[in-house]
């Protein structure tokens, strides 16, 4: 439990507690405060209009009466709220928190009026996407390999290799592994002598989807593969006579 400490009076103290709970896969902590007058001795009030809370933009008005006549000082809770904040993609959050107590009255000698708190607080990080480090280029044939850095030791990951938008394969990586190697099949590029292989890196916790990110790699066909013609025809097109080839009149057609 943190506590922000507002306007005193007196001695007694308007402050507010905080604490919270992250949730890795949805990006978000929960954040619970309790706003306290802190400190006081001997105090009789009520709370007026205009007396709040407020967690992460969210205000709600209270209501709370005080009737305390010991020579000790005391501590008393006005009212408690918990809200939902949902962090920023990169994993960052913060939280604004304030609250008010408003009184028509003295304490001690001095006028009280309305204590106030506020503060806004930063979250820590949530662990989001792992990175990953690939090549610009790759040689059909030759091996495709890459290094993985966890964003959390408890991450495990899957490796997608796409032409395009179809998949190509789909690499699983245990818990702590960091590095990966794939040889790229000649036959990803039937067409062209190079293309570009997007490799996904998906960051999971167990079976849960966290973050994916994606690279691009430039794949190229090596000089040496080549197609080769096994057999191919020779047809006659036009101006033949009885099937025969005239010199300087018949065209032909390679197949």
């Amino acid at each position: 439990m943190d506590i922000i400490n507002g306007t005193s009076v007196g001695g007694m103290t308007l402050q507010a507690d905080y604490s919270y709970t992250q949730n890795t896969l949805a990006n978000t902590t929960t954040v619970t405060v309790t706003l306290k007058l802190a400190n006081h001795y001997a105090l009789y009030a009520s709370a007026l209009s205009g007396s709040y809370i407020s967690v992460g933009g969210n205000k709600t008005n209270y209501s709370k009466s005080i009737s305390y006549g010991g020579s000790t000082t005391t501590t008393t809770t006005l009212a408690t709220k918990t809200v939902t904040v949902t962090h920023n993609s990169d994993g960052t959050g913060s939280c604004a928190i304030g609250g008010t107590f408003v009184i028509n009255g003295s304490y001690r000698g001095s006028y009280v009026g309305t204590m106030s708190v506020s503060s806004t607080i930063t979250l820590p990080k949530i662990a989001r996407a792992s990175g990953i480090t690939v090549p610009s280029s790759v040689n059909t044939g030759s091996a495709l390999s890459g290094t993985i850095t966890p964003s959390s030791t408890a991450f495990n990951h899957k490796v997608q290799l796409k032409i395009g938008s179809t998949i190509k394969d789909t690499i699983s990586l245990a818990v702590g592994t960091k590095t990966f190697s794939y040889t790229v099949p000649h036959s990803w590029l039937p067409n062209s002598t190079s293309g570009t292989i997007t490799v996904v890196l998906q960051t999971y916790n167990g079976t849960s989807l966290v973050a994916s990110v994606s690279k691009n790699v430039t794949a190229n066909v090596p000089s040496n593969i080549v197609p080769s013609i096994s057999w191919f025809g020779v047809n006659g097109t036009s101006n033949t006579l009885g099937g025969l080839y005239v010199q300087g009149k018949t065209t032909a057609q390679l197949s």
